[in-house]
Parts: C-alpha cells; structure tokens; sequence
C-alpha cells in the first residue's frame, strides 16, 4: 500500500507545472498559449525569458531529483527508483493540473542521470546534437536521441530491469514529440510544395 501511496504523490509533484507558474509569475504569460504552448524549458525560456527558462529547468530537475530521493531513502531499491522517475515525468507530461498536458519530460530525465550516471546527460546531449546537424529539428532530433536510451542505460547496467525502463521511459517522452514532429513534417512538405510550384513557373 506504501507504494501506491508513494507513487501517487510522486505523480501530483511532478504534475506541478512548473513552467506555466513560473511564466505567470514573471510576467502573467500563460506559456500555453505562446510559441509551441508547450510548459517546458525551452519555451518557457525563448517566450517569457531566460530567467523563468532556467528557473524552470532547475524546478523540473529538482522534482525528479528529490523524489527519486526520498524513493532511495524510503525503498532503498533500483525499481523505485525507476518507478518513482516514471511517476514523475508521467505528471510532468500529463499534468491533472493543466487538464492533462504539460511538457515533454527531458529535464525530468536529467535528474534520473543525475542519480545513475551523471554523464549520460553529455552523451545523450553529444547524440542529440548529431542529430539536429542533420535533421536542423529540435524536435525531431530530441525523439530521434530518445532511441539511445536502453543503450545508455545498458551500459551503466547490464540488468534488464534498466533496458526495460530504459524503454518504457524513452516511449513515454516520445509520445509527446509526435505532435511536434508530424508539424515540422507538415510544415516542410508545405514549404517544398511552394518551392516546386515557384519552378514551375520559371
């Protein structure tokens, strides 16, 4: 019972939108309604400011940080931990504070590298930024980074227990850059069709 308890106060911790608090805190701007309406860092920081960006950030990792915290102090055990980071990025992802949105969980998953492997937050950045040389999305190139994960969380661990939430988690912080991704798709099919008929009419 202890458990469920656990995780269903680790949900509603990471459910506190931290983005959209902070944007009305600074300048009354409800950052679902600027840019990508996403209530994550990055826009947070390019639509309200790098001071609420990075206020932001530190929340997001703050609240993987802490309860994967007191998961370890209480529970003592590798699948809490795993657990506890899935709770945490399932509220930030799926807010019951905004009506179920949120953000896309990247600064969440941070925290968990903070605790497992600090590094693994240069390697998947280092893999992120591969990517967008060739892909020039953000979004594209995050998802495209997020595939990495049951491969970098096997070789901090060859146990299955972390390939699978390797998996689970990557599948979870994916399912929010679909939207965004099929967007970026659309929005340059449009452009190459304007292109194309521009030809046309040489």
């Amino acid at each position: 019972m202890e458990y469920v308890l656990f995780l269903t106060l680790t949900y509603f911790i990471g459910a506190i939108p931290s983005g959209y608090l902070t944007a009305k805190l600074f300048n009354n701007v409800d950052v679902r309604n600027v840019g990508t309406g996403n209530v994550g860092t990055m826009n947070t920081m390019v639509y309200v400011g790098y001071l609420p960006g990075f206020i932001t950030l530190f929340a997001d990792v703050g609240k993987a940080v802490m309860m994967i915290y007191v998961s370890r102090r209480l529970f003592g055990t590798d699948l809490m931990m795993f657990m506890t980071t899935f709770f945490v990025v399932l509220g930030h992802n799926y807010s019951v504070f905004l009506k179920f949105k949120g953000g896309k969980g990247l600064a969440c998953l941070v925290g968990l590298f903070l605790w497992i492997a600090p590094l693994l937050t240069f390697y998947i950045f280092a893999i992120y930024l591969v990517f967008f040389s060739f892909v020039r999305s953000m979004n594209i190139a995050s998802a495209l980074s997020l595939l990495s994960l049951p491969f970098l969380f096997y070789r901090v661990n060859s146990s299955p227990l972390y390939v699978v939430f390797g998996t689970l988690l990557a599948l979870l912080i994916l399912t929010k850059h679909i939207r965004p991704i099929m967007k970026v798709l659309e929005k340059r099919d449009s452009i190459k069709a304007f292109e194309e008929e521009d030809l046309k009419q040489l």
